[in-house]
């Protein structure tokens, strides 16, 4: 436990420019340095104690692991940095641990972005995509009594208000598509927004390559 605090508060607190090098780790008793192995498995020893504390829970709607609905701590706050960093630089860049399937992908997309693209939303939404189809052909001075039933049961569901609802429809600024992927992203996000942010502070924290940036969701 000592030294999974330790590399974490190292990783918490190196300087941008350092991510740039790949990491090595002195050999007890040796005065040599590994970059391989011996890295690799301090690495994703950190990042599995990560996952596996409170601040991850199973999310059974998606059947991956998302963030759990705990108060920010500064303990939680370097966790979810260190989290981000190493999702980075040593699950793309440096590719020491191995991709974590299990993590909830909206957490990746936002880390990237920095809100969750509309497919990802729709896959973790139930009855969103066709929500997005019927409101797609609404007026801009749409009527509550003119709102089906259909998304008026929905919106019950997902416990939103119809007025603002309503108000977001008539927003000739807003295109549809967007008005869902942003109300999908507040139900996906919730309360969990600092986590969701610190997490992509760490992961954009001096990009080593444009391209891992830009990735195609």
């Amino acid at each position: 436990m000592h030294q999974i605090s330790t590399l974490m508060s190292l990783l918490a607190h190196a300087e941008p420019q350092e991510f740039r090098h790949k990491p090595r780790v002195l050999v007890p008793d040796s005065v040599t340095y590994d970059a391989g192995g011996v890295t690799a498995d301090k690495v994703n020893k950190v990042f599995e104690y990560i996952i596996n504390t409170e601040i991850f829970v199973r999310d059974e709607t998606t059947s991956t692991v998302s963030f759990a609905n705990v108060d920010t701590t500064p303990d939680s706050e370097r966790s979810y940095l260190v989290f981000g960093i190493i999702f980075y630089w040593y699950v793309f860049i440096y590719p020491m641990v191995p991709f974590p399937f299990s993590v909830n992908p909206a957490i990746l997309a936002y880390s990237i972005y920095g809100y969750i693209p509309i497919c990802i939303v729709n896959q973790q939404i139930s009855g969103l995509a066709r929500i997005s189809e019927i409101i797609r052909h609404y007026p801009i001075d749409i009527t509550m009594e003119q709102i089906d039933d259909e998304v008026l049961q929905w919106l019950d569901h997902m416990e939103l208000p119809y007025e603002e609802f309503v108000e977001q429809l008539r927003d000739a600024s807003m295109e549809r598509d967007d008005l869902v992927r942003r109300m999908g992203n507040d139900i996906i996000i919730g309360e969990s927004k600092a986590a969701f942010d610190k997490v992509r502070e760490g992961f954009q924290r001096i990009s080593g390559f444009t391209s891992v940036s830009a990735l195609p969701l």
